[in-house]
């Protein structure tokens, strides 16, 4: 007579990750009573709080002209997810259409026609992200050269 015991064991293994960017994981177990290895994989989503806005197309001290066509830019690095850009003009919501890029970079492209009413005007970027617990905001003050008009 032969004895038909079976033993079952249960293995596990575990590891420590410092992962720093998104990563896929693979786990693959392999045994000789398995036709193929098996395969569990799962992607590691890590958050990142966003960069400070960095405005770009008018710095402080420089002077535009009424009717000179201006282009803000505003831009957010390192967010995950990527996060809300929005242009404000004296606090009022002027353009909150943004597109992310390959590097996952945040932009938020902002052009218009200078008028006199925009003479310390303040245009402000705000970046919104649910990683963060207030917007992050950088500012610029336009300096706006008015024609002269002689009397």
């Amino acid at each position: 007579m032969i004895n038909n015991r079976y033993t079952l064991f249960t293995t596990e293994t575990s590891i420590i990750l410092y992962p720093k960017t998104d990563e896929q994981y693979t786990c693959e177990v392999q045994h000789p009573g398995l036709i193929k290895p098996l395969h569990a994989t799962f992607v590691m989503n890590i958050l990142n709080q966003p960069g400070t806005p960095i405005i770009q197309g008018y710095r402080k001290g420089d002077i535009v002209k009424v009717g000179d066509i201006l282009t803000l830019t505003c831009i957010s690095k390192n967010g995950n997810p990527p996060p809300q850009v929005i242009w404000l003009r004296n606090n009022v919501e002027v353009d909150k259409s943004y597109t992310v890029t390959s590097k996952k970079d945040v932009i938020n492209t902002y052009t218009f026609t200078v008028t006199g009413a925009d003479n310390q005007m303040l245009f402000k970027c705000l970046v919104n992200s649910n990683v963060t617990s207030k917007s992050l905001e950088t500012s610029v003050q336009l300096n706006v050269q008015c024609k002269y008009k002689p009397f």
